[in-house]
């Protein structure tokens, strides 16, 4: 926000003395300032009131709703709550694919997301087809030598390595 920098306690004056127009996304760049600084009940809080203002202001089908549940599936991710995570993560990913498109970069985030997700609880197939699904997105969208497009293909072989899968 204006002149908030990087402190949250000044952003957080900002956000609620905002415009109307501006004081959504000025939450969402609050909850990753606190997101950062690892104030995640702090994070989790400001988004869970972002999202409720972005769904009485645009709909459960919203690009903001879609960053706002991303954002909120990452914070509860670091707070090792998995299942949590995962089904934040597919709802984002719906958002996402409804207002945005399916072949949206945001899309290939949310399922990249998911894959790194399902990795770390060993669900070493359904991450295979989530990091392909983004891997797919990201190689249309950016072109095969841009870096995300590399991290999907890197992702894909932590996948094969973590399973013996070497030819591959």
């Amino acid at each position: 926000g204006k002149g908030a920098g990087k402190d949250p306690v000044r952003a957080e004056a900002w956000l609620y003395g905002a415009s109307e127009k501006g004081d959504l996304v000025a939450g969402l760049y609050l909850a990753e300032l606190h997101e950062r600084e690892k104030r995640r009940e702090k994070a989790e809080q400001v988004l869970k009131e972002m999202s409720y203002r972005i769904k009485a202001r645009h709909g459960a089908v919203h690009p903001l709703m879609g960053q706002a549940t991303h954002q909120l599936a990452r914070v509860v991710a670091a707070s090792s709550r998995q299942d949590e995570a995962k089904s934040l993560y597919l709802e984002a990913s719906k958002i996402r694919k409804e207002s945005l498109g399916p072949q949206h970069s945001f899309v290939a985030n949310s399922l990249n997301n998911l894959g790194i997700l399902c990795r770390k609880q060993g669900l070493y197939a359904e991450a295979e087809s989530f990091f392909e699904r983004s891997l797919a997105i990201r190689e249309k969208t950016y072109g095969p030598n841009h870096p995300k497009v590399a991290a999907s293909i890197n992702n894909l072989a932590i996948i094969y390595s973590d399973q013996g899968r070497y030819v591959e």
